[in-house]
């Protein structure tokens, strides 16, 4: 996990050389009277430390700033509902739940409202990554161990407008899941889920990724 980032390289216009900041120090005065402060380039940021002898110990002071447009963000809770967009731009966001769930996708727009891969009457189509399209979404799972969301295993992919997706119910035994909303700047994608805990039958189901 040290090596890993979130999000992936695929995922931040920022090569990791400008992401990683590291920070240390053997001079606790100095440590003091200088600290380092560091602004994040997305709507997440994380904190990798290493103490290597007994009383070390380090204090992080923060302040969140408020960003309009949010993209990519971490959640270690076990129940809530979420909607993830592009606001147009191209770029792709990615909402990481770090806890085994269910999960069920209540909205779906990405993509243009009619196209070729649509078929007649069918507002919500899948596997369209396969098919070339450009916008899309997917739903990913894998271990604990792995926070880079592009590295876990896709279960599926889907695209299309429609509110009516009662099909969209997935069961994610695995520590590690993500939606990511893959956006071509083409159009504004909007995708809501709600995700709660497994109960204890649904949660002796193997992570299979």
């Amino acid at each position: 996990m040290y090596d890993s980032l979130f999000p992936s390289a695929f995922d931040h216009p920022l090569p990791a050389s400008e992401r990683i900041t590291p920070f240390c120090t053997g001079n606790v005065a100095d440590a003091m009277s200088s600290p380092a402060q560091i602004m994040s380039s997305q709507n997440n940021a994380m904190i990798k430390y290493r103490l290597t002898r007994k009383g070390e110990r380090f204090r992080i002071r923060v302040r969140f700033v408020e960003n309009p447009y949010p993209c990519n963000s971490l959640i270690m809770d076990y129940e809530g509902s979420v909607t993830i967009s592009n606001y147009g731009m191209r770029r792709n966001c990615t909402i990481a739940v770090m806890t085994p769930a269910k999960l069920n996708v209540t909205s779906i727009r990405v993509g243009p409202q009619r196209d070729l891969f649509f078929k007649a009457g069918n507002p919500l189509f899948k596997d369209c990554k396969e098919e070339g399209a450009a916008d899309y979404v997917e739903v990913r799972q894998g271990p604990q161990t792995e926070i880079e969301t592009t590295e876990l295993q896709t279960i599926s992919n889907y695209c299309g407008r429609t509110s009516n997706t009662d099909s969209l119910r997935f069961v994610l035994p695995c520590e590690s899941n993500a939606i990511r909303l893959v956006s071509s700047g083409a159009f504004t994608n909007q995708v809501t889920f709600t995700f709660d805990a497994l109960n204890p039958e649904e949660a002796s189901s193997e992570c299979e990724a």
